[in-house]
């Protein structure tokens, strides 16, 4: 038995060492030029097995994973399509100088050069920004518009699948100063510095497990040549929830040899703080006979503004062809103001008024922090065997929250007439992880992984009601998460599945001090995260995939501070006993894509028993009460729709949609709250002039129920965009209307608990008038590479970066 595991051990480690046959060529024309960027493709029964572009001098290199018959592929825009069959054995096969004829007719470029925006599989579903004729003028925020799934709300979040929970990546790695700062950062990031972006519904084992909603993955475009490039863009907002708002962006790339370079800059500022158009009328209602009053009504009217830097600084060493090292740091700082005047009315049980007052509320929560990460990538000789060290330090520096409210007491006494409140916080975090992935063969592939994490954070608040009386509460947590996983694919021209399991231990300590009361609370809990998948492609360009997963849901330092934060009539504080929430999902899909048509469908099921969720209760003393629980259930049933048709470079048409049925349960607390949800988006590009387009689109948006609050009323928007190019397509401007048929959006939502039921109806300004200029200059393609953390389906068919590749040719 020994012997026989150690010639198992010895046959994968030495996977690599096995003898590949290796292409070689040169591709010219007529003229005996170089032709430079030619896609060249390795296919067999119409699948492309490996693909590759030639260099600006023309010269290819392939590496088939086996020897055995192939049909080469040599496509490029304005050449007719070259083919012929191949034998290929273990010695390298060296094709000398081939010639592609010209003369190809637009019309059938065109056709040919057409690649799906949309593709899916089993574990995701990838938005192809790079194909999008409108990215090389727009911003990351107009294009996430436009990626189902991904959806914008009134207030400028990002939301997955109508969630805020989900993490987010940069070229598989995670990127803290983008995450904290995602709302901003894409008004003004261009999207022409991005390749693509992942909607990871379904994660595989290699992703972490926290995140209900998922994981996003932007994937920066890849340096293929010397030179250097940039963009400068500008834009200025007029209307909307804020009156203006003004943002711009630098970004500058240049390779030489081995080392790429890259810096971003990204600002925006908008303040309408003082112009309170926007409203939210509220009512509570007491269920019991506790408290004093059975109404309380609200009317309140906000204003708010914000102001937002970041600055990214990237860098990339091809040490040889086998590895590479990069580096990054970036820091972001900012804040935001918000100013909201309210008048409160307490209501008994006659209906007479025991308590009305005015009140006039400021706050300017500001942030700043420093990201850094290296990597070092080490390749095996074959494509896609790696080794991947990374290692990813945070730095938040104690930044405050200060809120300032003033009452005006019109009926009764409030107690007191100002209230001063501060919340600082801070925070640490180091991840180093170590990845390992091996395609043994074309029919087999290994991954493994390690990965740490500790984070420090601390949060102290106080709070001083008119100078004589005070509370101090202060919450220190750290956290170790120990991540291992391991994961298997096989693969066939029709079939393949992938299996993994993902263990995750995370050990809590957190202390607490409520008023000079000093208590501490351990935590520990291992979660084993099993991932699965199956795939079927009945022939070329269909596939069928079902996939199941896990995902967790950790606390943070304020769901689980015990300080006890008051106001008038209510109560809010954290539990420390809270345990991780576990979820699971099933995913089912079928996708379709021709040359003008792309088709995906989907079936998703989540359901959980262990959530940790956020709950309110009218107390004896008829105070409300905002805590946390760890009894939360959920169920979801949704399915969703995607589907894409470009009849040409002048007019592309794009649908999408999601909705189903969820339910929230609280059963300790006899909390239940269910209703359905959907998001639909409609846009259609078309081509009016040459370097002229406009954009049309749609958004309905009923969000999904949560813990206690259901959407009653969904969210509509509309919108157009038109863009010229100017200066051989380097410059263009655009002007963009959010909204012209509405000037507010109105949306309600509704809270029913045993105890109280809360009503919310709200009202933000939404049209608004966006006036854009960008400018690019150099040579488009250049961004600093980057170590191998995307997300593989381990089938080449329908691996994300060899099919597009290979499509760019004219091959599906």
């Amino acid at each position: 038995m020994k012997r026989i595991l150690l010639l198992f051990l010895l046959g994968v480690l030495c996977g690599s060492a096995a003898a590949q046959s290796i292409v070689t060529g040169r591709v010219i024309d007529s003229e005996k030029q170089a032709v430079a960027y030619a896609t060249i493709a390795l296919v067999q029964d119409s699948i492309p097995q490996t693909a590759t572009a030639s260099d600006i001098d023309g010269v290819f290199r392939l590496t088939p994973k086996r020897a055995g018959r192939y049909t080469l592929s040599i496509t490029s825009v304005g050449y007719t399509a070259h083919e012929q069959e191949l034998s290929l054995s273990d010695q390298p096969l060296d094709l000398g100088e081939i010639t592609l004829a010209e003369g190809v007719a637009v019309e059938a470029v065109v056709l040919t050069v057409q690649k799906p925006i949309v593709t899916t599989d089993a574990e995701k579903l990838a938005y192809s920004v790079e194909d999008d004729p409108e990215a090389q003028s727009s911003t990351l925020e107009e294009i996430i518009r436009k990626v189902p799934q991904l959806s914008i709300d009134a207030e400028g979040k990002v939301l997955m699948n109508g969630q805020s929970d989900y993490k987010i990546l940069v070229n598989g790695h995670p990127s803290n100063a983008m995450a904290r700062n995602f709302s901003e950062v894409i008004k003004s990031m261009p999207a022409n510095s991005i390749k693509r972006i992942e909607v990871i519904t379904n994660p595989s084992m290699k992703y972490d497990g926290e995140g209900m909603g998922g994981v996003l993955n932007i994937i920066t475009a890849k340096a293929r040549f010397d030179g250097y490039n940039g963009s400068l863009n500008t834009s200025l907002d007029v209307g909307g929830a804020v009156p203006w708002l003004t943002s711009s962006s630098a970004n500058f790339a240049v390779q030489t040899g081995k080392l790429t370079l890259s810096a971003a800059l990204y600002h925006s500022y908008g303040d309408g703080s003082n112009d309170l158009r926007n409203r939210n009328q509220s009512t509570l209602e007491n269920l019991t006979d506790k408290a004093s009053y059975q109404y309380l009504h609200s009317s309140t009217r906000y204003g708010y503004g914000f102001r937002a830097l970041y600055a990214n600084l990237q860098a990339s060493y091809q040490i040889d062809s086998l590895n590479l090292l990069t580096a990054e740091f970036s820091t972001h700082d900012g804040w935001s103001k918000t100013r909201q005047k309210s008048r409160y009315d307490y209501l008994g049980f006659d209906q007479t008024t025991l308590l009305a007052y005015d009140d006039l509320v400021n706050a300017r929560p500001d942030w700043k922090g420093y990201d850094a990460a290296v990597n070092y990538q080490h390749t095996f000789g074959r494509e896609n065997h790696t080794l991947t060290l990374s290692e990813n330090l945070s730095i938040l520096p104690f930044t405050g929250s200060p809120i300032e409210e003033q009452i005006t007491a019109v009926v009764g006494d409030t107690g007191y007439n100002t209230l001063s409140q501060n919340t600082r916080s801070r925070q640490l975090q180091n991840i180093v992880q170590l990845d390992y992935n091996n395609p043994l063969n074309a029919r087999h592939s290994i991954e493994a992984g390690l990965k740490h994490s500790y984070e420090s954070s601390e949060e102290q608040a106080h709070n001083r009601y008119d100078e004589s009386q005070s509370t101090v509460g202060r919450s220190d947590l750290t956290k170790h998460i120990l991540g291992l996983y391991g994961g298997y694919a096989y693969t066939t021209s029709k079939f393949s599945t992938r299996a993994g399991v993902r263990m995750e231990g995370a050990w809590y300590r957190l202390d607490s001090r409520n008023n000079g009361v000093r208590e501490k609370f351990d935590s520990r809990l291992i979660n084993l995260i099993p991932y699965l998948s199956l795939t079927y492609l009945p022939k070329m360009g269909q596939m069928w995939a079902l996939s199941y997963t896990q995902r967790l849901r950790r606390p943070g330092v304020e769901a689980m501070s015990p300080y006890v934060n008051e106001s008038l009539t209510s109560l809010s504080y954290g539990n420390p006993h809270l345990k991780t929430g576990v979820s699971h999902s099933f995913n089912l899909r079928y996708s379709l894509m021709t040359n003008r048509w792309t088709l995906a469908l989907g079936a998703t099921t989540n359901f959980a028993s262990n959530l940790a969720s956020g709950y309110t209760f009218m107390d004896n003393e008829g105070l409300l009460n905002s805590t946390y629980a760890n009894d939360g259930r959920m169920e979801f049933y949704l399915a969703d729709l995607s589907l894409a048709y470009r009849h040409s470079a002048a007019f592309t048409l794009s649908l999408s949609g999601r909705g189903g049925w969820g339910r929230y349960r609280l059963p300790n607390q006899g909390i239940e709250t269910e209703g359905w949800c959907y998001t639909q988006t409609l846009n259609a590009m078309i081509g009016l002039w040459k370097g002229a387009r406009l954009t049309l689109s749609e958004y309905v948006m009923l969000p999904e129920p949560s813990m206690e609050q259901a959407w009653r009323r969904p969210i509509v928007m509309t919108g157009l965009r038109l863009g010229q190019k100017f200066l051989n397509e380097k410059m263009e401007c655009s002007l963009t209307v959010q909204n012209p048929l509405s000037e507010r959006i109105t949306y309600r939502l509704e809270s029913v608990t045993p105890t109280v039921i809360q009503r919310h109806r709200i009202s933000n300004c939404a049209r608004s008038v966006r006036f854009a200029l960008s400018w690019h200059f150099g040579k488009q393609g250049i961004t600093v590479k980057q170590t191998n953390r995307k997300a593989d389906t381990h089938t080449e068919s329908m691996d994300t970066d060899k099919s597009s590749t290979a499509n760019s040719g004219g091959m599906m």
